[in-house]
């Protein structure tokens, strides 16, 4: 009994790592930094390599460091209206 649960438990976990990671699917995503000792959080829905590019891109002509992560799975409007909410 304990190896089918263990085997249930093993098929579950990769189907939720296969499902989860494509790159090309757009996301909210929070974007974070800090310039001139104000730290500035912003939000973009977009595909992971697009956010990439946009990451490099700040890091390059603001010289700081970006921290990204995951805002939820918000909607395109929810996301962007959340950059509403910093102004």
């Amino acid at each position: 009994m304990k190896k089918i649960i263990a085997s249930l438990a093993a098929v579950c976990m990769t189907a939720v790592l296969f499902t989860s990671c494509d790159p090309d699917k757009p996301r909210c995503w929070e974007v974070t930094y800090t310039l001139n000792n104000a730290e500035i959080t912003l939000y973009q829905y977009c595909s992971r390599n697009d956010l990439n590019t946009y990451v490099d891109d700040l890091e390059e002509k603001l010289g700081v460091d970006v921290v990204t992560k995951r805002a939820g799975n918000l909607s395109e409007t929810d996301c962007l209206g959340k950059n509403l909410d910093v102004i």
